[in-house]
């Protein structure tokens, strides 16, 4: 075992230990053979765990950044997309979702979240974690 997956091992145990499980839903396509075109879509549900943290204020913008912006940082399980939604229908708190502003959740209340940025950290090619910049 390397370094870096031991980092990537303690980075998925933290991430357990004090995030939640989340959904990343993918849109799939079904293509025709004969067209090579899509003809029908579905999606994926990928399983993974992550948390929420604090956008700095100072660096939203209004384009790029907005205010109701958030960061979740996932373990290297499921590498995220562009476009990938993440169900976090398990958090509810408002604390849970970076104390947002007019953001009221209730028990059960699922909250889809886009994926609109991506970082990751990604040491001589070992994905130790994901942050994802989300949008609702």
């Amino acid at each position: 075992m390397t370094f870096y997956s031991e980092m990537a091992d303690t980075a998925t145990d933290m991430l357990t230990e004090f995030g939640q499980s989340i959904v990343i839903t993918r849109p799939s396509l079904n293509f025709s053979n004969i067209t090579n075109k899509p003809v029908s879509g579905g999606t994926v549900s990928l399983a993974t765990v992550g948390l929420f943290t604090k956008i700095d204020r100072s660096l939203v913008d209004g384009t790029r950044i907005q205010d109701t912006d958030r960061v979740m940082v996932i373990d290297a399980s499921v590498s995220p997309r562009m476009g990938d939604l993440l169900d976090v229908s398990g958090m509810v708190t408002p604390e849970s979702v970076g104390a947002a502003p007019g953001i009221i959740l209730s028990p059960g209340q699922a909250l889809s979240w886009t994926i609109v940025a991506i970082k990751d950290i990604n040491p001589a090619g070992t994905p130790v974690c994901y942050f994802v910049q989300v949008r609702r």
